[in-house]
């Protein structure tokens, strides 16, 4: 009898990680979320959906919004990629990548900051405060949209 019920209890415990993983895979697969505010303020509007579902080419988004930042730019960061995904389960279209224009040997970074000016874009300098010591780092919290032949900083 005991066996009986050790065999049962295994059967469940298996049924149960297997049908986890399985929830688990769909909701990797198929990204939604719920929003449970009352002004909806975390759903597409309709126009952004009717918009997103008449793009008739690939728009590409590079977000200069990578690497170690204070609480503040981390939401930012997060707060950006949940809306591209949203924009992206809405219209296959929507391709995007998060890119860190400070990363690379000192000659690169250089020449990324010259090509990034040259197209408009500033950077900001951001005073970070860790273990007491006081340290500047320039970000560049800005995102650049490739449509077709357009380019939009």
């Amino acid at each position: 009898m005991a066996r009986s019920t050790r065999n049962q209890a295994l059967l469940q415990f298996g049924l149960f990680c297997g049908i986890l993983l399985f929830a688990n895979i769909l909701a990797n697969t198929f990204y939604t979320h719920l929003d449970l505010t009352e002004e909806k303020r975390f759903t597409l509007t309709r126009p952004t959906r009717e918009m997103l579902h008449g793009l008739k080419d690939r728009i590409y988004i590079e977000v200069l919004l990578e690497g170690e930042f204070p609480a503040g730019l981390k939401r930012l960061q997060r707060a950006t990629r949940e809306m591209l995904d949203d924009f992206r389960s809405e219209s296959g279209y929507v391709e995007y990548q998060f890119e860190d224009p400070t990363q690379g040997t000192l000659e690169e970074v250089n020449e990324r900051r010259k090509a990034l000016a040259e197209q408009g874009i500033i950077p900001i300098n951001l005073r970070v405060a860790e273990q007491g010591q006081s340290t500047q780092k320039i970000i560049y919290p800005e995102a650049v949209v490739y449509y077709g032949s357009r380019r939009i900083p």
